[in-house]
């Protein structure tokens, strides 16, 4: 049986490994017989076998009679010992000999073992491969250099895969030239080599036919595989000449690289997280190590003469696991490697293509630069050319100004002419007036006699309209009896009719009443569809939207109101009338009143001026004789021009106060369209919040549907523990553990059958079932009933307050009553909101106990915060009607403000005609400004809008040239730290000593 290692072991053999290595005293040339560690790697401690006389491979005694095939196998790569972030490979070719061999001769193994080529690398990365090559051929020349070994080295950088082989190990200086079959043979070997990198390997099919013609002897004559060795020599040194040829080559491309970018080299400490992965390559490196000198140690051993143990299976084991290892670690590496070249590659190709952008771009840059410059010189030679055009035109302007003053200075000869003819033509007409003046006082006296006779018959219209305002004063005074006296007689029939009227009369007459009702909402709806057609926007199709969403929830309460929203209407309606015909005759009172007094003013007018004339004849006739009447006729004179002058002045006060009072009345129509607009769009918010809650209560009602559920469920299971505890009851001659046991079931079932439906609250209560052994969900939804309708009684009785103050509020002349009013509804609301919440308490103080009855408790909460809201809509809609019917008002009064304002006016402007030129220059004057502000205002935003435009414009074309800026940045960015990353790599390359061939005609032309 094979010993298998401890991991104490393996860690003393590790320990004792690294001591000698860091002491150099473990590897022994011969001279000494000291142990290493290297060489018990891998044995148990506790036995030491004596070793037998083994027989050197190459003293073999079947090597002679019987030949025996040899195998290859696959490439192995292993990843060479440089510094971290680079990584070569080599691939190695081994031969080996059969199993069979192995088994047989313990020394052929050794030799096998021996000629297979371990990786070398030496730990000073600065030596050349030649170097190597050429300390190994000193080794292996010191024995008989008999065995063949082919090695390939193969970096993962190098385009044309150029490959490094190896033949035995002999020394080749002092040889002559090549014979003419050696030059067959080296062709024939560059032709293999070059088919083998070209192509893959079939080692399966050459160990197949090998083993199939069984032809290849284990032992080869010593010229032959002098004559292999020295060929392979040689090419092995031309390819290293080859190689070393490309390294120079590459190495001058890297030196240009850096001298260019060697600026960005600080950039590169950003790169520390890169470095993380150091240790791990470290430690994988250093595994390596120790088992390439285990292997050379035990291979110098090997060649020194050294006795060795014989070979066992377990070492075998070992060794081919090694080797997988180290094929694994070697096809790892060899990815990484071509997955960097072709990162590489991709990378040069992104340069090149970048290269080309920016080029384009430049060009692109240049061509537009070239065009701006281009229309600016166009633009300056325009507006030369446009001033040449202005100067010619100054000179024409100048000549025409010229001829202009002398056809001035005609103009002033024939107006002197015309002055001349002036004066002849008034001494004409003053001769011919003097038959003119009596006619026009002929006239006047006509014109005096008619206006005599107008001013008698407007005096009889005033008389006639006093007349009449005596006579609407009494008609008003008994309409208001009237109606007050049908108001009780309406009261004392229907106090009569429900005396006498049998029941069923009062049914026919409900009947009846009913299908009144619903032809005049038949009627209402088609009126209102009407107008929501013709005005969608209007604030009456906005009502009726409103209407239509809450009029399927109160529906109960239409039929109450209808009859009084009727007597409502009809009262307005009238009052509308009443109002608006007092309007008229107050206005028509006025215009009477203002004819009249207007005409005494005439009259008095007149006489006086008449009486002045008189005076001042009289004064010419007796100049000498002063009269005292005529004194106080001009002191009374005097008095009533300041006093029509004062009149003037009021009245005129009066017209700019009736003009500042229309600019406020527009300025509040404004401000009142603007709340209509925000009252719509509160509406319409109401509206939403409506249908928000109603798909609240029905997700509420189906959380109460859910609990009903689960209730019934708890109680059927409390139904059935009851009955399970009654049966336990009864069979108590079973033992107390299987009691026990079942009841600790019972309860978990119990426990995780709760936990489902109601999750833990914060509180952790306890469900106990016996606490509501005797209340059913019967009972629970009783109280609901009893509550829901003592809610929808309390709701009647507030509606029928609420048209109890609406009546008292629309019939009160007050507003002292509306107020109060008011502030009893609020109370009322603050008591009706109180005590529901006193009985909410109540409620939940009863039922808390458990999550069904909170749940309860909050639907109930949250049905009678719902039914307070649509309480709160139809306040809202019954508010938005009253406003409707005072804006209407509103606006009629606002008409007949405007039509009285027109009417003042016009009398004004019939009074003297001056006041009508005067009041015809104000409204040109209005016009004008009015004009001048629009076209102004026009103006600014048409400057304004170009100013934006040339602003936004400029403000895009700042940002696009940014962003390209920026992108170039950063792709400059990229492809520099893209050719430092290169660099970097190519630098630890030539540290390492590593040999770069030279890149093939294609990538030169790449780059």
């Amino acid at each position: 049986m094979s010993h298998k290692l401890t991991n104490e072991e393996i860690d003393e053999q590790f320990e004792q490994f690294l001591k000698e290595s860091i002491s150099d005293e473990s590897v022994d040339l011969g001279s000494s017989t000291k142990s290493s560690v290297l060489s018990c790697l891998g044995q148990p401690k506790k036995k030491k076998e004596i070793k037998k006389d083994a027989n050197l491979w190459w003293i073999s005694d079947g090597d002679e009679g019987q030949p025996q095939p040899r195998k290859f196998s696959k490439l192995k790569k292993q990843a060479a010992v440089v510094d971290p972030g680079i990584e070569t490979t080599r691939e190695e070719i081994v031969e080996e000999s059969d199993g069979n061999l192995l088994s047989e001769n313990p020394g052929l193994q050794e030799g096998l073992l021996e000629s297979n080529r371990s990786f070398l690398k030496s730990s000073k990365t600065s030596q050349p491969i030649a170097e190597v090559e050429e300390e190994h051929e000193k080794i292996t020349l010191d024995k008989e250099g008999k065995r063949t070994s082919v090695s390939i080295s193969k970096d993962s950088l190098e385009p044309n895969e150029s490959i490094v082989a190896s033949g035995p190990e002999q020394n080749t200086h002092g040889l002559g030239l090549d014979t003419l079959e050696e030059q067959e043979q080296k062709e024939q070997f560059f032709a293999n080599l070059e088919r083998g990198v070209s192509s893959t390997i079939d080692y399966s099919r050459l160990n197949q036919e090998l083993e199939q013609t069984n032809t290849t002897p284990l032992s080869v004559s010593k010229s032959l595989l002098q004559a292999s060795s020295v060929t392979r020599e040689i090419l092995l040194l031309q390819r290293l000449e080859e190689t070393y040829q490309r390294w120079n080559t590459e190495h001058n491309l890297v030196e240009k690289l850096k001298a260019e970018l060697e600026l960005k080299e600080q950039e590169l400490l950003r790169k520390d997280q890169e470095v993380q992965q150091l240790p791990q390559l470290k430690e994988q490196m250093y595994i390596l190590q120790t088992k390439l000198n285990t292997l050379e140690t035990s291979k110098k051993k090997w060649e020194f003469g050294e006795a060795m143990e014989p070979v066992t299976e377990e070492k075998l084991k070992l060794i081919e696991k090694d080797i997988q290892e180290q094929e694994t670690l070697i096809q790892g590496y060899h990815q990484e490697n071509e997955k960097l070249y072709k990162r590489v590659k991709e990378l040069q190709l992104l340069n090149k293509v970048n290269k080309e952008k920016m080029s384009a771009e430049n060009q692109l840059l240049m061509a537009e630069a070239l065009y701006k410059c281009n229309f600016v010189l166009y633009e300056h030679c325009l507006i030369f050319l446009s001033f040449l055009t202005f100067q010619k035109e100054g000179v024409k302007f100048m000549e025409e100004l010229k001829k202009l003053k002398q056809e001035k200075q005609a103009l002033e000869v024939d107006l002197e002419q015309m002055k001349k003819e002036r004066d002849m033509a008034k001494a004409h007409v003053s001769y011919i007036s003097g038959d003119k003046e009596f006619e026009m006082k002929m006239m006047q006296e006509q014109n005096k006699q008619e206006i005599h006779r107008l001013n008698k018959r407007l005096q009889w219209y005033a008389e006639n309209q006093e007349m009449l305002d005596k006579d609407t004063a009494r008609l008003k005074a008994a309409n208001v009896n009237i109606e007050a006296l049908k108001e009780q007689v309406e009261k004392l029939r229907t106090e009569t009719r429900d005396k006498s009227d049998p029941l069923p009369k009062r049914a026919k007459e409900r009947g009846l009443e009913a299908k009144r009702i619903q032809d005049l909402e038949r009627q209402v709806k088609e009126m209102e569809e009407i107008i929501r057609r013709r005005y969608p926007n209007s604030l009456p199709a906005l009502i009726y939207a409103a209407a239509s969403v809450s009029g399927a929830d109160c529906k109960s309460s239409s039929e109450y109101s209808v009859a009084f929203l009727e007597k409502r209407i009809k009262k307005l309606e009238s009052d509308l009338e009443g109002k608006d015909e007092e309007a008229k005759t107050s206005l028509r009172a006025m215009e009477q009143q203002f004819q009249k007094i207007k005409i005494q003013y005439e009259m008095r007018i007149s006489e006086l001026e008449q009486f002045l004339a008189q005076k001042l004849a009289h004064e010419r006739e007796n100049p000498c004789v002063p009269d005292p009447k005529m004194k106080l006729l001009e002191e009374e004179i005097h008095k009533l021009k300041e006093i029509h002058k004062s009149k003037e002045n009021r009245l005129r006060s009066d017209i700019e106060m009736l003009k500042n009072q229309l600019y406020h009345a527009e300025l509040k129509l404004m401000e009142r369209e603007d709340k209509s607009l925000r009252t719509n769009d509160q509406h319409i918010h109401d509206q939403a919040k409506i249908e928000k809650l109603n798909l609240e209560l029905a997700s509420k009602n189906r959380e109460i549907q859910e609990l009903s559920k689960t209730l019934e469920r708890l109680q059927r299971e409390r139904r059935m523990l009851l009955h399970g505890v009654t049966l336990s009851d009864k069979c108590e001659t079973r033992p107390k553990s299987a009691k026990k046991s079942k009841k600790d079931k019972e309860s978990n079932k119990f426990t995780t059958d709760f936990k489902e439906p109601f999750p833990a609250t914060l509180d952790e209560k306890i469900y106990r079932p016996n606490d509501f052994a005797g209340s059913h969900i019967s009972e629970v939804l009783q109280e609901n009933e009893m509550l829901k309708s003592k809610l929808e009684r309390f709701s009647l009785e507030m509606d029928q307050q609420r048209a109890k103050l609406q009546s008292e509020a629309t019939l009160s002349p007050s507003c002292r009553t509306r107020e109060s009013a008011s502030e009893h509804v609020a109370a009322l609301k603050a008591s009706h909101q109180r005590e529901l919440e006193r009985i909410l308490t109540q409620h939940a103080l009863e039922h808390s106990s458990t999550k069904v009855a909170e749940m309860l408790n909050k639907i109930s909460t949250q049905e009678v915060m719902l039914k307070h809201l649509r309480e709160q809509v139809n306040e809202l809609q019954q508010d938005r009607e009253a406003l409707s019917v005072s804006r209407h008002r509103e606006e009629s009064l606002q008409t007949q403000v405007t039509k009285l304002l027109v009417e003042l006016r016009e009398a004004k402007e019939s009074h003297t005609p001056e006041m009508r030129h005067f009041v015809a220059l104000e409204r040109k004057i209005k016009k004008m400004e009015l004009k001048h502000a629009q076209r102004e205002q026009e103006f600014q935003e048409i400057i304004q809008q170009a100013r934006l435009n040339a602003d936004t414009e400029q403000i895009q074309e700042v940002e696009k040239w940014k962003k390209l800026a920026q992108l170039k940045n950063q792709e400059l960015e990229n492809f520099r730290a893209e050719l430092d990353s290169i660099l970097d790599v190519l630098r630890e390359l030539q540290r390492q000593g590593v040999v770069i061939p030279a890149p093939t005609t294609a990538v030169l032309t790449q780059l």
